[in-house]
């Protein structure tokens, strides 16, 4: 299951944030934050998948967004985001 979904540019910028399940705002700015760094700190040769506090975080870099969902370790749902026309 989907946990939330964000929009980041390539500075690191929120431009989407969605959530399935309610977090306080502390919590959700330090989730983001950590996880936009790991992402934009990875290069290209490594894989669009890795382990985050027990989840899998599935990205995708594109032109001018960098999507990225959060995934429950426990299903085997998929993201496959398309890139902005």
């Amino acid at each position: 299951m989907i946990r939330f979904v964000l929009m980041v540019n390539k500075q690191g910028q929120t431009r989407l944030a969605q959530y399935v399940n309610m977090h306080n705002i502390e919590e959700r700015c330090a989730l983001e934050a950590e996880v936009i760094r790991k992402c934009l700190s990875r290069n290209e040769s490594q894989c669009s998948f890795f382990e985050f506090r027990g989840y899998k975080v599935v990205y995708r870099r594109c032109a001018l967004f960098t999507p990225r969902a959060h995934v429950c370790r426990h299903t085997r749902a998929s993201l496959t985001p398309s890139p902005p026309s």
